[in-house]
């Protein structure tokens, strides 16, 4: 068996990663959202149910936002929306 990438006890480093890049424009978006669907199967379940859970509050936090702040976002939608896909896809699995 591989060493997982992360150990479960420093798993937090990619929840706060995640929380990080929330609400903000930041190229880290797009590096930390691939980081997380790539390697998806090499984190434990409470980490995996953490990053569920903080998208079901992306998404109630950014269905309140005005049309400027959706349009201040707008250069990460792309990718914001594949993590959203991906981790809505892995949470019916």
């Amino acid at each position: 068996m591989n060493d997982p990438i992360l150990l479960p006890n420093d798993q937090h480093i990619i929840v706060s990663a995640m929380r990080y890049c929330r609400e903000r424009p930041s190229y880290l978006l797009r590096h930390t959202t691939r980081w997380v669907m790539d390697n998806w199967d090499e984190l434990d379940e409470r980490t995996q149910a953490q990053l569920a859970s903080d998208v079901r509050v992306d998404l109630q936090a950014r269905a309140e936002l005005t049309p400027e702040e959706k349009g201040q976002l707008a250069r990460e939608e792309p990718e914001w929306n594949a993590y959203l896909n991906f981790i809505e896809r892995k949470m019916n699995d």
